[in-house]
């Protein structure tokens, strides 16, 4: 159980969208994500 949560941190981490190319959130339309309440 602490091995699950604990890699659900490291994808929670804001950091990791840096690494993980901001460019791709652009093209994932940001205002899915505005109106996603669960990713806030």
């Amino acid at each position: 159980m602490m091995i699950l949560q604990n890699n659900k941190r490291v994808i929670h981490q804001p950091t990791d969208l840096s690494t993980y190319q901001p460019t791709n959130l652009s093209t994932y339309q940001p205002t899915n994500l505005s109106t996603s309440p669960r990713f806030r």
